[in-house]
């Protein structure tokens, strides 16, 4: 049940949102016993989840009132997708905590893939430890299955290979 709490967060949110790409969704159903996609996350995050669609999945940002925001694409939402949405949740929720959405930061990504890798690997093992305190430890064997798949090639635009976030996960979680 959401609190109210995340009602008036939702409500300064939603509304700014609608010039990012149009009029946002509902907040994502969280998977959590109290309301919480895992447990401890009012606690180390609580920014409002919203949805829209997005060709990257999941981001961090601030609305157009500076309210830090996560966004995810309703596909998430779908059946199988559950370790994906709650690691992304955790990941962005990182970005956020790690000052990766501030503008000098956001400045400096845009211009060095090197910034990219680093607060995309550090964004993960952040979420990675997160999760593994808060019980999480079949998401993240999930995630690591699925960044291991994406083998050694790296994406692009700096973006660090499934290989590397993998073996990193599995060192930042303690499970290797």
């Amino acid at each position: 049940m959401l609190g109210m709490r995340w009602i008036c967060a939702l409500l300064v949110a939603v509304l700014p949102l609608a010039a990012f790409a149009g009029p946002p969704l509902p907040i994502v159903p969280m998977i959590g016993t109290d309301g919480e996609p895992f447990e401890g996350y009012d606690e180390l995050c609580g920014f409002p989840i919203l949805e829209t669609p997005l060709p990257q999945m999941a981001r961090a940002m601030h609305d157009t009132r500076g309210t830090p925001v996560i966004v995810l694409d309703p596909v998430l939402r779908q059946p199988g997708h559950e370790a994906r949405r709650v690691f992304l949740i955790a990941h962005e929720c990182a970005h956020h905590r790690l000052q990766h959405t501030e503008d000098a930061a956001i400045r400096t990504r845009s211009k060095d893939p090197d910034v990219v890798r680093d607060q995309e690997l550090s964004a993960d093992c952040w979420a990675a430890e997160k999760l593994i305190a808060a019980g999480e430890e079949r998401v993240l064997r999930l995630i690591m299955d699925d960044f291991f798949r994406q083998g050694t090639a790296p994406p692009g635009k700096g973006y660090p290979s499934g290989l590397q976030r993998s073996r990193l996960i599995l060192r930042c979680a303690g499970l290797g």
